[in-house]
């Protein structure tokens, strides 16, 4: 979840560039190459010779004519184009707020499941203690019915209380 979010934020960091790129300047060029031949009489002027010449070719070429050209525009104002930015801004902002709300619920849920984890932890030790010391009751109530001290439902009610105590601690286990 937290990638996920991250790669929207970086979608939404373009988005930006993109709106932004409206309002900045725009070059563009061109470039042509062309090897023409013309005819000096579609261009309707007689050039003068000197006398004893002979008349020039009407065709002359064939000439090579490179034509490059720049042009650079700047948008003086553009309200659409600041709207877009505007809004475009606002998702960013709501990409970042979804970017940390994934993270924190991330860590949320990490610390939740390391509790949970310790807590399941003192609850076995805590059984286990219960088992050990039922078992040590048990022992001690079995040799108090036979110096005779103890009814010999005191045994019973002891082995019914190590067979509680260890059915939970497999419970704490599983």
């Amino acid at each position: 979840g937290v990638d996920i979010a991250s790669y929207r934020a970086k979608e939404a960091e373009s988005r930006v560039g993109i709106a932004r790129g409206a309002l900045l300047p725009a070059l563009s060029g061109t470039a042509a190459y062309s090897n023409r031949t013309f005819n000096l009489k579609s261009f309707g002027i007689d050039f003068p010779r000197a006398p004893g010449t002979p008349a020039p070719a009407d065709l002359v070429g064939p000439i090579g004519l490179v034509d490059a050209r720049l042009a650079v525009s700047q948008p003086l104002v553009d309200a659409a184009a600041w709207t877009r930015l505007r809004s475009a801004r606002r998702g960013l902002d709501q990409a970042h707020a979804e970017q940390t709300g994934a993270a924190e619920t991330a860590a949320q849920a990490a610390a939740l499941a390391y509790l949970r984890a310790a807590r399941a932890q003192a609850v076995l030790a805590a059984r286990t203690a219960d088992a050990d010391l039922a078992r040590q009751l048990l022992a001690l109530a079995a040799d108090q019915v036979k110096a005779g001290t103890a009814p010999d439902i005191e045994a019973t009610r002891a082995r019914t209380q190590v067979a509680a105590t260890e059915g939970a601690l497999l419970v704490a286990r599983n």
